[in-house]
């Protein structure tokens, strides 16, 4: 599934999230399934330098998102402001 951030939520800047690396504005979200160990893609930009970024939830941020999925109420920023338990970047 593919998942693009809506204009609410990217003039409301859901779609910012700030990494070690710097500043990530996300343009999308993929995933095959909201299971434990989804591995989650977002497209974007980590200071203006294209990326993919590769991210787990924690076990918590997990039963948040799988709710919201389970009402049909999940929205990317949903998963995207989630804690995360770990991600790695692939630069592009």
């Amino acid at each position: 599934m593919q998942l693009f951030f809506s204009s609410g939520e990217v003039l409301h800047k859901e779609n910012v999230k700030e990494l070690n690396e710097g500043t990530l504005v996300g343009e999308n979200i993929s995933y095959i399934g909201i299971e434990e160990d989804t591995e989650y893609k977002c497209l974007g930009k980590v200071n203006e330098r294209g990326a993919k970024i590769i991210f787990k939830l924690t076990a918590l941020a997990f039963e948040r998102v799988a709710f919201k999925n389970n009402v049909n109420i999940l929205m990317p920023s949903d998963i995207y402001q989630s804690n995360w338990e770990k991600y790695r970047i692939e630069w592009i």
